[in-house]
């Protein structure tokens, strides 16, 4: 019925010009498969078009052509688009900006080059490197159905090296591994490149038994020289892990599944006016912009975010208006563009830090109020917990030695450091200068761990390769 109403051009109530050209049609229809209508047309006011038709709302393209967004908009109606050599390519790219949730991984067409590794390929030799970017975005964020494709056997040796060399790939490294075998095994000259591609792979986050009986095996990797020595590096690694200072594994970090399809959020927090926020804003990398993208489901600051299997998390926080500390936690989901609630802390807290470490979610420390002492002041955590997504809860896993909220937090291979901040316990307050680290292998606290020069409060921690 929704089809025939737009075709009837009836009840529409958005406009959008692309190259001066007007397509009218009912906003809930671009909103529900397009990232980029939905945040445009939360922006959007009302507003009047010629002709004697009210809209509410318009939106300009000027990046697509009015042929091109014909058939986008007819896929948005009706799920089916007619993908020919002359469209196939600037349908990939709608796709992989977000601009449309076309599923352009498994296009089949007379010419190789309608592929997404293919037009990666083609992007190269034409040496358009910005939209190279987009699409390599889009084939990392896919990889686990673009590395199963045909086409992904003719890929050229380049696309193959970045997509391996991508933190972004949603699988996890023994898939990466088996990946490059399917490739290499597909064609004997593919087998040249063998060291070069396998240098890309992170074999280190391989298991001693994977590296036993998927890695070792292969014949045509241990003919080679560089080969064996990139095997031989991985099986001494976990040999020598216990004995070795962990500190060089940042180098071994782990696929970002949890990467967030090429945006910065701003969630929550505190405004200008001493408002506590509910509003999330986004930066585009590719349009170089900021964006509104939805509201959490309470204002909140003082809250801990990070990016836990491909989902962005908002944990805790506080509000001084209602003088609450928040125990609710929210997921956003990047497809429909609305944060979802997930089960709730053991108990309030707030200026907390989360890390991802081993494939497992922390939250570290914080503050609560403590309605007891006199005009409610923060009293520090000391509970480090861990989710369970088994059982879908929260469970305490081990205790700071010293609570702290507002610390600054890495990750270093296994370990999490959690760095200054500040104490109140008792009426005491003072900002600190102490380092704790976390081995989550060992399940255990590292002594030795050196001080800070001077004690800091809410300081940013980052590390460099």
């Amino acid at each position: 019925n929704l089809v025939r109403l737009w075709r009837a051009q009836k009840l529409c109530d958005v406009v959008i010009t692309v190259k001066g050209e007007p397509f009218r049609c009912h906003a809930i229809v671009p909103a529900s498969v397009s990232p980029f209508f939905r945040n445009a047309f939360l922006k959007k006011t009302a507003m009047s078009v010629p002709n004697g038709l009210s809209c509410e709302k318009e939106v300009i393209v000027d990046f697509m052509t009015k042929e091109i967004f014909s058939q986008v908009l007819t896929f948005m109606y009706t799920a089916d688009v007619l993908v020919t050599p002359a469209t196939a390519r600037p349908l990939i790219l709608a796709a992989v900006v977000n601009f449309v949730k076309i599923n352009l991984i498994q296009i089949e067409c007379c010419d190789e080059n309608l592929t997404v590794t293919g037009v990666m390929d083609e992007l190269r030799l034409q040496g358009d490197l910005a939209t190279l970017s987009l699409v390599q975005t889009f084939a990392a964020r896919n990889y686990s159905e673009v590395c199963e494709t045909e086409a992904f056997l003719g890929a050229s040796v380049h696309t193959i090296a970045c997509l391996l060399d991508d933190d972004r790939l949603n699988i996890d490294e023994f898939r990466v591994f088996m990946s490059l075998c399917r490739w290499l095994e597909a064609d004997p000259m593919h087998l040249v490149h063998a060291p070069y591609l396998l240098s890309k792979t992170r074999l280190q986050l391989l298991s001693p038994q994977e590296l036993a009986e998927n890695v070792e095996t292969k014949d045509y990797l241990m003919r080679k020289k560089k080969c064996r020595v990139l095997i031989l590096e991985a099986f001494r690694f976990h040999c020598l892990q216990e004995t070795t200072n962990l500190m060089y594994t940042y180098t071994l970090t782990k696929r970002r599944a949890a990467y967030v399809n090429g945006f910065i959020y701003a969630i929550g927090g505190q405004d200008h006016k001493q408002r506590i926020l509910r509003d999330v804003e986004r930066y585009s990398i590719t349009r170089g912009s900021w964006e509104y993208s939805g509201s959490l489901s309470s204002a909140r600051a003082g809250l801990c975010v990070c990016v836990y299997k491909g989902r962005m998390w908002a944990i805790g926080g506080y509000c001084h208006k209602s003088g609450v500390v928040l125990d609710t936690v929210e997921a956003y989901d990047e497809e429909y563009g609305n944060w979802e609630m997930m089960p709730a802390m053991r108990f309030p807290r707030c200026f907390a830090n989360a890390a991802v470490c081993q494939g497992h979610l922390y939250v570290l420390g914080g503050a609560w109020l403590d309605a007891e002492t006199e005009c409610g002041n923060f009293s520090s955590v000391y509970d480090v917990d861990i989710y369970n997504s088994a059982s879908k809860c929260w469970e305490g896993v081990t205790a700071l030695r010293v609570g702290r909220h507002d610390a600054g937090l890495a990750v270093l291979g296994p370990r999490i450091y959690i760095v200054g901040g500040k104490h109140c316990d008792d009426g005491a307050i003072k900002n600190l200068d102490s380092v704790e680290c976390f081995d989550v292998e060992k399940d255990d606290w590292v002594d030795g761990v050196s001080p800070l020069p001077l004690p800091l409060l809410g300081p940013a921690i980052t590390f460099t390769k």
